[in-house]
């Protein structure tokens, strides 16, 4: 190294031992490299390992905040159908970032996603099974047969609805239960418990009300027998006096949207999901190459 500590390039008189000028930067040692401007971080590659992982974190940041959002709209009338919308793109958002939170999570939502089919399966296959039995005698042109039918049709559907009710409201809780703090956990339970309470009210609700709609049905089919829409209104009629209680869905959609709220949050602070290294490749198991 010189000992010379005068710049070449302007004459500045610099400490012995420098490298680089104090006053233009320039080489004082032959061959010196000049570090980066001040201010430029060093560039570096992300791996493709970390960008998917990103890519799922984001995914489900912006997948919670749609559930957020879509519970809170889907009780109210007017813009229920937004809400479910929203619901839906939220929930396929998570289900695609699932595995960047863990096994436990990524278990969970498959489950989820196997219980809410089921719930749904019930639900539709057996209101469908259950009028399918009673068709002959809706279909018998006796006022006494078709209004009894019609009794026990609408009050076992209310009873299936609320069995797949039990199911599909499981695979809530279960969705983001791995995600979920004590109290987040205790929030999904408790928007499952008032799921259940609601749906066994609206059948409460709906039981001293069966007969007479039963009766008006009835009436409708028997006077109208080769009238297809006769029997459709069957079916209309109980949805139609379902939907008029749709705001006992508020207190568990609220519930369920506070638990999000605690997800998104815990994403949003970087709190979850916990630092992982990349997956290590297994050793080659090739046989090594033989020099020539």
């Amino acid at each position: 190294m010189s000992t010379s500590a005068v710049c070449p390039k302007c004459g500045f008189a610099n400490q012995p031992g420098y490298q680089f000028c104090t006053n233009c930067g320039g080489p004082l040692v032959p061959g010196a490299v000049a570090p980066p401007p001040y201010g430029v971080p060093p560039a570096y590659t992300v791996s493709p390992w970390e960008y998917e992982r990103r890519r799922a974190i984001d995914r489900t940041k912006t997948g919670v905040l749609l559930l957020l959002i879509g519970s809170l709209l889907s009780w109210v009338l007017v813009v229920g159908i937004i809400g479910e919308l929203l619901l839906l793109i939220g929930a396929i958002l998570v289900i695609l970032g699932r595995r960047a939170f863990g096994p436990s999570h990524s278990r969970n939502v498959v489950l989820s996603i196997v219980l809410f089919f089921l719930g749904i399966g019930i639900s539709f296959l057996g209101a469908f099974v259950l009028a399918l039995s009673a068709a002959p005698e809706l279909v018998s042109g006796e006022l006494v047969a078709t209004t009894n039918a019609l009794r026990s049709l609408f009050a076992n559907v209310l009873v299936v609805i609320v069995i797949g009710g039990v199911v599909t409201g499981l695979a809530s809780v279960l969705f983001t239960y791995a995600l979920q703090k004590p109290t987040g956990r205790m929030l999904l339970w408790a928007g499952y418990a008032a799921t259940i309470a609601g749906q066994i009210a609206i059948l409460v609700l709906l039981a001293p009300e069966i007969d007479g709609i039963a009766d008006v049905v009835a009436r409708e089919i028997v006077t109208r027998p080769n009238d297809p829409t006769a029997i459709a209104s069957a079916t209309a009629s109980l949805t139609d006096r379902i939907g008029s209680f749709f705001y006992l869905s508020a207190i568990p959609a609220i519930l369920f949207a506070i638990a999000d709220y605690l997800v998104w949050d815990r994403i949003n602070r970087g709190e979850i999901p916990a630092p992982s290294a990349a997956p290590v490749a297994p050793p080659s198991t090739a046989p090594p190459i033989q020099p020539e």
